[in-house]
């Protein structure tokens, strides 16, 4: 997977037009507006191939499998503070 700049600033303008206003991000946690982020990550990582899985705490976490039993970790959040 090769990294492309331009694809990420789309992608984050396109998060942006599905949950955000004027006031910034609006993704507070367990609302309508977050789950309708996580389905569009949701959306995004499928395209990869990747597996998720979720846990207790709502945590998503995607697996993307490779040619190797050696691990890269990445982490995030999808979710906004008020």
């Amino acid at each position: 997977m090769t990294l492309q700049p331009p694809r990420t600033v789309d992608e984050l303008r396109e998060l942006q037009e599905l949950t955000g206003d004027d006031n910034g991000a609006q993704r507070v946690a367990w609302t309508e507006t977050w789950e309708r982020a996580r389905e569009w990550l949701r959306g995004k990582v499928a395209e990869t191939g990747a597996e998720e899985s979720v846990d207790a705490a709502g945590n998503q976490w995607f697996t993307l499998r490779g040619a190797s039993n050696r691990a890269v970790l990445v982490g995030g959040h999808i979710d906004s503070v008020p």
